[in-house]
């Protein structure tokens, strides 16, 4: 990320080579938003995460959500800047190829929650929706199915906890491809993620794009992204609607979001509503944390190959918030290519790799960002985080099939 500099002192490569001729001009010091004791334990985390799943790498962000600001950026495997000869291998096998900005993959289900903040927006749904999953749906020769189907009606609160690609593409058929395209044009998934680093990947889209491509989309197949886009993305979901623009500068902020917005604040509310449910009492669950009111998603994709997808190589990820009635900070972690462990119960997905890996970092993050535990049972909490005239057993019951 920091980059290094020539033996003539010019930057060739990260924030050394973006700053480079502001930094020739006005040789003063340029104070980035990383902080060295977030970055360290994310780092310790991802790196963690990778080595016990057997992975071939992994990404670790943690973004203010209303500032912009990314306090850590992990890529792993990575290398000494002071020795960057070091590094070997060629693309993304290369340790000096930055995973989190360069590197762009299908998300698989952390796209879930930009398919239902859309679907809140446009009223297509609300929280005592149902949708029709008792079947699978086929698309010519394939067929769009359930890692753990139900097969059954499902509410809205329903499709997200349990996950269901059936679910998800029945309420981005509310939506349609035009409306869904261009929301994803406004959150920034269909460009380049504007940071301050010459090495930022650019999105793979689907050309042409039909209905075929947003159902597959909707939940996280078929269009790749960076993990930098997708953290920017998540923000705005759970901010209040405002899309910030991601910076690895310190900067002083004081207040609300400053940005376009993407969503209304009451589509927000309703995705902060649903990321808590998810860690509470669905995948997420291991991602909690006591104290820190940690909501999120999970996402497990087959990674693609030639003619298709892989059978055994996944994508791993869990992407959270905390706290989620203040919206203060979105972390992201992804794993490529994890292993199943016995005692994961042969899973290698988001909720068994990334989400654990998730909370340790929030765990050992907020005390250093002043963030203190807290009852997690408060009234004024529960009256944020549950839909208005639901208590948060009503809320968790609503997603139990009754």
């Amino acid at each position: 990320m920091v980059g290094y500099t020539d033996r003539d002192g010019a930057g060739i490569a990260g924030l050394e080579k973006y700053f480079d001729k502001e930094l020739a001009a006005h040789p003063e010091p340029l104070f980035l938003s990383i902080d060295n004791r977030i970055q360290h334990i994310v780092r310790r985390e991802t790196l963690n995460a990778v080595e016990r799943f057997s992975a071939i790498g992994g990404i670790g962000m943690i973004m203010n959500v209303k500032s912009g600001e990314i306090l850590a950026m992990v890529s792993v495997p990575d290398f000494n800047p002071n020795k960057p000869a070091a590094s070997t291998g060629t693309g993304p096998d290369n340790p000096r190829f930055n995973r989190a900005a360069l590197g762009v993959y299908e998300m698989g289900s952390t796209f879930k929650s930009l398919t239902l903040a859309e679907a809140f927006d446009l009223g297509e749904v609300n929280m005592n929706s149902s949708v029709d999953a008792r079947n699978a749906i086929k698309i010519g020769r394939f067929t769009i199915d359930d890692y753990k189907g139900e097969y059954r009606v499902l509410s809205v609160p329903e499709v997200f906890v349990y996950s269901s690609n059936i679910g998800t593409v029945k309420i981005v058929e509310k939506i349609g491809t035009p409306k869904f395209r261009a929301f994803l044009d406004r959150i920034g998934m269909t460009k380049p993620a504007p940071i301050e680093l010459p090495e930022v990947g650019y999105p793979i889209l689907p050309k042409p794009w039909g209905d075929v491509h947003t159902k597959t989309i909707s939940f996280g197949h078929g269009l790749a992204v960076s993990a930098t886009q997708l953290l920017r993305a998540e923000s705005a979901m759970v901010n209040g609607g405002i899309l910030v623009t991601p910076t690895l500068i310190k900067k002083e902020f004081y207040g609300e979001p400053q940005g376009e917005r993407v969503i209304s604040k009451q589509a927000s509310q309703s995705m902060q509503q649903l990321l808590r449910l998810n860690v509470l009492a669905g995948t997420g669950g291991k991602a909690a944390v006591p104290g820190y009111v940690v909501g999120g998603k999970t996402g497990t994709t087959n990674k693609p190959v030639a003619g298709g997808y892989s059978e055994t190589k996944l994508i791993s990820s869990f992407i959270a918030a905390f706290p989620m009635d203040d919206r203060q900070y979105a972390v992201l972690v992804m794993v490529d290519e994890p292993k199943p462990r016995k005692d994961t119960f042969g899973y290698a997905t988001g909720g068994w790799v990334a989400a654990p890996a998730v909370a340790n970092i929030i765990a050992g993050a907020a005390p250093i960002l002043g963030i203190a535990p807290r009852d997690e049972n408060a009234p004024e909490l529960l009256e944020k985080l549950t839909p208005e005239g639901m208590n948060l057993a009503e809320f968790i019951e609503s997603t139990k099939g009754h």
